[in-house]
């Protein structure tokens, strides 16, 4: 069974959708690893392959993030915690929910909030 990895970064019911790319959800396999971006110890930057572009065009570098907010150097701590959520089973139906800010939720009490970029067309 195919998992499919979905995010939502609006708190709000009615803010759902009003912007491009404040939901995202993408098949587990497209995800190419997981790294921190910046210096303040408070970022962990998931790595797609691209959704919306693709790379039939030959655009290696079609790349969709999903960066999560987190405790100060708590990365190892979270990417356990995310390969322990993708992994869950075996009785998932295939939808893994990794963070719902309209719901609360997060696979992680580590993390606090997302940010969703998604490669443009080109």
């Amino acid at each position: 069974m195919v998992k499919y990895l979905i995010f939502n970064e609006d708190a709000t019911t009615a803010d759902i959708g009003d912007e491009a790319h404040d939901v995202y959800m993408a098949d587990v396999s497209r995800l190419r690893g997981v790294t921190n971006d910046g210096t303040s110890g408070t970022d962990l930057v998931l790595h797609f392959k691209g959704s919306a572009e693709g790379e039939a065009d030959g655009d290696a570098n079609s790349n969709d993030t999903v960066t999560l907010t987190i405790t100060a150097n708590k990365h190892v701590k979270v990417m356990k915690e995310l390969a322990q959520a993708i992994n869950q089973g075996p009785n998932s139906d295939g939808a893994v929910v990794l963070f719902d800010a309209e719901a609360g939720t997060s696979f992680s009490n580590d993390v606090s909030a997302i940010t969703i970029a998604v490669a443009a067309v080109d």
